[in-house]
């Protein structure tokens, strides 16, 4: 059998503990999904997300929730039924593509995302 089955990527120490971009911990290990030429991953630390994208150079320091340059990608407005995010994948060394939508049963939309336009704050939260 050929072809690439698994691979192992340790970020700092295994004592690191990841933390979401608001500084809690996840609840299970982040999916990070890293781009073809590996300068950029995606990262969903909840299905609930956002994802957010970062310098592979800045990994360790984003898993010790110090402040690093970061996009994210969120779909839903505040307030509104919370989304599922899921199913990303690179298609070019600058663009994503996955499927986000309420997390209510409704089918979920699959949609295309630049990283030169992710906004680098996070999604504002529900007053």
């Amino acid at each position: 059998m050929r072809g690439l089955r698994a691979v192992t990527v340790q970020v700092g120490s295994p004592h690191v503990e990841w933390r979401r971009y608001d500084g809690t911990t996840p609840y299970d290990w982040p999916v990070v999904v890293f781009a073809p030429d590996c300068r950029h991953a995606a990262i969903l630390t909840s299905r609930f997300g956002p994802y957010q994208v970062v310098a592979t150079d800045d990994l360790l320091a984003f898993a010790r929730a110090q402040a690093v340059p970061t996009g994210y990608i969120a779909d839903g407005q505040p307030c509104d039924p919370v989304f599922a995010y899921r199913d990303l994948q690179w298609t070019s060394v600058s663009t994503v593509r996955y499927r986000s939508g309420p997390s209510t049963g409704a089918p979920l939309t699959e949609r295309d995302r630049e990283l030169a336009e992710l906004p680098t704050t996070p999604p504002a939260a529900c007053p």
